[in-house]
């Protein structure tokens, strides 16, 4: 997974750990300090991650129990601690906030959304876009004022507004709506949630995803096209024109997307096919098509493939390959790109060394000890649990591997036991041994070359 912020870029690998690049003024790459650079590098946290958001200047990311950590400006309380600091150069764990699914980080606001389908939201309020009513900042979650029943599935923070996707597929909105990026047909800001009634000819529009950039918004319907209001002078609409739409606006020249990102004033777009497609402002190479000219129309980028994931920034983009490669084009100023300083055009591969996490041992216990020979009964004791980790001297926690359990390459098995296990953030895997026929067996663990062979006693 990928990030971009307004001048940083952040780098989540699968094994939860997390990488930083670009302008550190206010601590938003995590790293301690607040010196930025154009090299990728590693934060130093224990916890491992599986999802990650960048604003404006500030960062968060969710760890594999749903709590949320934050770090970098706290200038609007953006960063969710009730401390004084200015900013946090080091993540921390937002204490009022568990069981939390997805963040999205705005320019001074942030949005989370719930396992349970609920909205926080917390940070600068000047225009109302934590919806709670008031436009009264806050430096602690609070929750905005929707009805009663309604659960969302997505959220995405915009500049100074948010959006939410409800789980029947409409769309809610709040906050700013200078240029009409609420999409309710008027420039009012509101600073509680409005319900979008969008309409394709005399049909409902479903939507499917949403994606909020500076002054406009985006969502994709469950039939895989884009749709765009709000401010249109960069051509972000993708209108081929430049006016703002104060109605959702279904874009032309592209279909069966699967993935939509907004940044400041541009769009990156993924279909089926793993086409990327962009438009918008051009004048940082933001669209990676090669030229400084913007476009008022989905234009495609070539060059790229087997793409994954995408995320627009302030004035750069990012894409995540399916091996594992990250790809920068647009501004450079800040070392967003991970590379020197000059701007990008076109999409180029970030240089990104990551220590591969790979145990170089393995060991089965039951009941905490090592074990190699195990006693079951089929009258008393049938079954055992025991438990296979993997080591290594490096400090990854070797979690999502594969271990495989093979019993009796030959012969009738005497037990029964799961073929597979995934580890957890310890590197364990569990399995349950059960007794089916008296008798000696034998199982083998396995990952890759490592094998550790266990004898079954049935009696």
């Amino acid at each position: 997974m990928v990030a971009a912020g307004g001048s940083h870029s952040l780098y989540l690998t699968e094994e939860g750990k997390i990488w930083a690049w670009g302008d550190n003024r206010e601590g938003q790459l995590g790293l301690g300090d607040t010196k930025s650079t154009n090299t990728p590098t590693e934060l130093t946290v224990e916890t491992s991650f599986g999802t990650i958001t960048a604003g404006a200047s500030h960062s968060l990311a969710i760890d594999a129990d749903g709590n949320v950590y934050a770090w970098g400006d706290y200038s609007k309380g953006q960063s969710g601690t009730s401390t004084t600091t200015i900013n946090s150069p080091t993540p921390f764990k937002i204490d009022e906030l568990t069981a939390i699914k997805a963040v999205d980080a705005g320019k001074e606001h942030t949005l989370a959304l719930g396992e349970d389908g609920s909205i926080w939201a917390w940070g600068g309020n000047s225009a109302g876009q934590l919806g709670n009513g008031t436009t009264t900042a806050s430096n602690k979650p609070v929750r905005p004022e929707v009805e009663d029943g309604v659960t969302f599935s997505a959220i995405a923070a915009g500049g100074l507004h948010s959006v939410a996707l409800a789980s029947d597929n409409r769309v809610w909105v709040w906050g700013s709506n200078s240029a009409g990026q609420l999409g309710n047909g008027s420039t009012v800001s509101s600073n509680k949630p409005v319900k979008l009634e969008v309409k394709d000819g005399s049909k409902d529009v479903a939507f499917t995803a949403i994606a909020a950039g500076r002054l406009h918004t985006l969502a994709l319907d469950n039939e895989g096209y884009v749709w765009a209001w709000g401010e249109g002078k960069s051509g972000q609409l993708g209108q081929g024109n430049t006016a703002n739409k104060k109605s959702p606006a279904k874009i032309k020249g592209i279909e069966n997307v699967t993935m939509i990102t907004a940044g400041d004033d541009h769009n990156v777009a993924l279909d089926e096919d793993g086409k990327l497609w962009s438009w918008g402002k051009n004048t940082n190479g933001q669209l990676g098509l090669g030229s400084p000219f913007s476009y008022t129309k989905p234009q495609e980028i070539k060059g790229l493939q087997d793409v994954e994931y995408i995320s627009a920034g302030g004035s750069h983009s990012l894409a995540l390959s399916e091996d594992g490669k990250v790809y920068g084009w647009g501004s450079n100023n800040k070392g967003q790109l991970g590379t020197g300083n000059k701007k990008k055009f076109k999409p180029e591969e970030i240089s990104i060394e990551v220590t591969t996490c790979e145990p170089d041992d393995m060991s089965v216990e039951k009941d905490g000890k090592e074990v190699k020979e195990i006693d079951l009964n089929l009258t008393s004791a049938k079954s055992a649990e025991v438990t296979v980790t993997l080591t290594g001297e490096s400090d990854c926690a070797f979690a999502g591997k594969t271990v495989t359990a093979t019993v009796n390459k030959t012969g009738k098995s005497k037990i029964t036991i799961d073929k597979s296990k995934e580890t957890n953030e310890e590197g364990s895997a569990t399995f349950t041994i059960d007794a089916i026929k008296k008798g000696i067996a034998r199982v083998t663990f396995s990952y890759k070359g490592m094998h550790e062979t266990v004898k079954v006693n049935v009696k």
